[in-house]
């Protein structure tokens, strides 16, 4: 009996953490290889400071774009950020102000793994116009004086013959901003299965067709359950 109350309470729970990361909000889809992790690293912007970038929109639809900072103030840095389209017009100028980057305390001992949580970094969210296309050119200039270094991200450019054709930072030829592009509306991730199952394909040998990387999975998660119940009421070793 207790191993089959074991085994509700197992269920009960991968149940309930399930339905919370399938109600979670999270975007239409976001850009692929934005970012070089290999290459990672600081982007000071001292007050005054100006970069600027062409972003190629990569879909139809374009939500926002997510920039990475790092940022201890007492009070908010401000960047005036401009966008402008590829013919030339302005799509939107306004100032954001980038608050302390850390995360809460609380927090801190919880994460991702992340190089973004290793970094203590946050991300801010510069809307992009929905009839957007082709690509935009970010422009960001830091107008406050508050004292202390505004950090952003960049990569460097992989030199040929690699093929790296991503769009520089006019202020610094040899580097790219690092930043993720986001496209739809956001909503909740149950929506985006379709998208989950055949991405989850694209990483799978090409002789597992469906269903069978999603029965592995299940398999996996009803052996750890398994296991739980065995090693819980099992007697303990005589010493």
């Amino acid at each position: 009996m207790r191993r089959v109350i074991a085994w509700a309470v197992g269920i009960a729970a991968m149940t309930g953490v399930s339905a919370a990361m399938l109600m979670t909000t999270v975007p239409g889809d976001r850009g692929r290889d934005e970012i070089n992790l290999v290459t990672i690293h600081e982007l000071p912007l001292p007050s005054g400071g100006v970069l600027t970038q062409a972003v190629p929109l990569q879909r139809a639809s374009p939500y926002d774009i997510r920039l990475p900072y790092h940022w201890r103030g007492q009070r908010p840095a401000r960047i005036q950020v401009q966008l402008t389209g590829a013919d030339g017009v302005l799509l939107a100028n306004n100032v954001e102000s980038l608050g302390d980057s850390r995360a809460p305390l609380w927090l801190q001992p919880f994460g991702d793994g992340s190089i973004w949580q290793h970094e203590r970094a946050a991300f801010r969210s510069i809307r992009l116009p929905p009839t957007a296309g082709g690509s935009v050119v970010l422009r960001l200039t830091r107008i406050d004086q508050e004292p202390g270094m505004l950090v952003f991200f960049a990569s460097d450019r992989l030199p040929p013959p690699s093929g790296d054709t991503r769009p520089t930072l006019v202020e610094k030829p040899s580097e790219f901003l690092d930043l993720e592009t986001e496209y739809g509306t956001p909503g909740r991730a149950i929506a985006k299965t379709p998208v989950y199952i055949p991405r989850l394909h694209t990483l799978t040998p090409p002789w597992m067709p469906f269903p069978v990387p999603e029965l592995l999975l299940g398999l996996i998660a009803a052996a750890g359950i398994y296991l739980f119940t065995v090693l819980l009421f099992s007697p303990p070793r005589s010493r």
